[in-house]
């Protein structure tokens, strides 16, 4: 399945979730911009950008005297991160649709790449990370953000399993695109190492999905997981809701004590060129 990523997702997102995915994402953003080493100056390429809330930060980061250059194949939710990044004021950035497959950018013309939750839907994933070491200046540095193991992320794993139950299909294998890809067992360590980096580093950070119930979880996984619903799309409209009432009752496990918590962790992999 093609993830599509819309402007009516990133708005839901930038609007109605930032603070939810700040406390989810923010952390592991944080420190994926610091394995990249993204400082004052320096050129950036931000692959899989989406919404670009890690866009703004590394634009933060880069200054006046730097540049990101912000990549996405959704044209829809690049329209909507530029309109953002203007409205904010921000002049050293550049919107380009394009595949992380096939960059159209010379050799070695970046000093830093990031990509957070983008690089497990690759279609072609050998292809896809050795265009990032192509693109990378020597001693250039790439960062990426992925979700660790089903197992490590039971908020997602157990509604995506939902859904694939209903659908009588199957999760996508660990060696085919899908929301885990790179978080089964040592996978993003061989796919930096595949593509010819040294200095490789991943670590697990901690990924807490916080909201008031299971019925604003619930809400959360609706308007933005869109992968989960598009995977929905070919049911009856019956048939849908009743797949996301089984859902919420599987998020219910998660409510404590007035609150809801449900662990999670993501990955941060780092390489040098």
């Amino acid at each position: 399945m093609k993830f599509e990523f819309s402007e009516e997702r990133a708005r839901a997102l930038k609007q109605r979730w930032s603070a939810v995915r700040e406390s989810m994402l923010g952390p592991a953003t944080e420190r994926m911009l610091d394995a990249a080493a993204v400082g004052a100056g320096m050129r950036v390429l931000d692959i899989a950008a989406g919404a670009g809330d890690q866009t703004v930060r590394a634009v933060n980061r880069v200054g006046p005297n730097g540049k990101v250059v912000a990549t996405d194949v959704s044209g829809e939710a690049l329209e909507f991160a530029e309109s953002e990044a203007r409205a904010s004021g921000m002049q050293n950035v550049e919107f380009r649709v394009m595949p992380c497959e096939a960059l159209a950018e010379p050799d070695a013309s970046f000093d830093a790449a990031i990509c957070r939750n983008g690089l497990q839907y690759l279609s072609d994933q050998a292809r896809g990370f050795a265009e990032i070491h192509r693109v990378l200046k020597p001693g250039g540095k790439v960062a990426a953000v992925v979700w660790s193991a089903p197992e490590r992320n039971p908020f997602f794993a157990e509604s995506f399993a939902i859904a694939h139950l209903r659908l009588k299909s199957h999760p996508p294998r660990p060696d085919e695109p899908g929301p885990f890809r790179l978080g089964f067992d040592g996978a993003l360590r061989r796919a930096l190492e595949g593509a010819r980096f040294g200095d490789v580093s991943v670590v697990a950070v901690q990924a807490p999905n916080i909201f008031a119930s299971a019925g604003e979880a619930l809400e959360f996984q609706r308007q933005a997981l869109g992968l989960l619903t598009q995977l929905l799309e070919g049911m009856s409209e019956a048939d849908r809701a009743d797949v996301w009432r089984e859902i919420e009752r599987a998020l219910r496990a998660f409510e404590r004590d007035g609150s809801f918590l449900a662990e999670g962790e993501l990955l941060v992999g780092s390489g040098s060129r």
